[in-house]
């Protein structure tokens, strides 16, 4: 595997989650809900994405669900 690191910007808004979803290089993702809703804003269709690991917070089952869809069920596993 290979360990892609997206650093912040120096403005005044964080955007290496765009990055993220933008370059579609990354198949593991660990983030927080409130990221991972940030995220399917972006939508993750077509996303590499395969793994999610989310802490941190209370997920919610109709995030989950709204990912997982996104990602048409391909999503090896939510580890709150």
């Amino acid at each position: 595997g290979v360990l892609e690191i997206y650093p912040e910007p120096d403005g005044p808004v964080d955007t290496a989650l765009m990055d993220v979803a933008q370059t579609n290089r990354v198949d593991f993702i660990k983030l927080t809900p409130s990221h991972l809703s940030l995220l399917r804003r972006f939508g993750l269709e077509d996303s590499k994405v395969r793994r999610i690991v989310v802490g941190g917070e209370s997920l919610r089952t109709d995030l989950a669900a709204a990912i997982s869809s996104q990602l048409r069920n391909r999503v090896a596993r939510f580890i709150e």
